[in-house]
């Protein structure tokens, strides 16, 4: 017999990315057994990122957790490898200093190139219209819901991603 576990947290992906969509629902029920609900990005909108920039809300894998805090990005994976007991050899690769920079690098490498990667692959995602704000309450608004009222999500998390201009150049 086994106990639903507490929830402390929703996983939320860009559901027009078609590699997103296809990877991420199938880590449904390892996720679930550790207290995390997936949903889209574009269903938590209006509820979650409306002080959000859409540039930035969709930039990033987000896990949105009880409290109103949220981890984006390489440090979603890590919030999720750390939970996971056949995944903490990668956890501790990925914060291990200088792989975590590569993790990091890595992470934002594929995330800015997801797009070109699911049609290389085939992977249909939803219509990329729907970001502009047609947004899509049928996959995963159950898991946005469920945060609604207890999370106030900002722009801190995407916002405080580097900077991809690397000039160090000076006067």
């Amino acid at each position: 017999m086994s106990r639903t576990p507490p929830l402390i947290g929703t996983v939320l992906y860009d559901d027009a990315c078609g590699f997103c969509r296809r990877w991420v629902p199938k880590w449904r029920n390892v996720l679930h057994r550790r207290g995390l609900l997936i949903g889209s990005l574009q269903s938590a909108r209006d509820t979650l990122g409306r002080d959000v920039p859409a540039a930035l809300w969709y930039a990033d894998l987000r896990i949105v957790l009880r409290n109103g805090k949220q981890v984006c990005g390489a440090d979603a994976y890590r919030f999720a490898l750390r939970r996971i007991w056949w995944t903490l050899p990668i956890y501790l690769l990925a914060v291990t200093p200088g792989l975590r920079w590569l993790f990091d690098r890595g992470y934002r490498a594929f995330a800015d190139g997801r797009f070109g990667v699911s049609r290389l692959c085939g992977l249909e995602g939803r219509q990329s219209g729907k970001l502009a704000g047609g947004f899509d309450a049928d996959a995963g608004s159950s898991a946005a819901d469920s945060l609604a009222g207890r999370a106030s999500i900002t722009g801190r998390c995407a916002a405080a991603r580097p900077a991809t201009n690397h000039s160090t150049r000076k006067g």
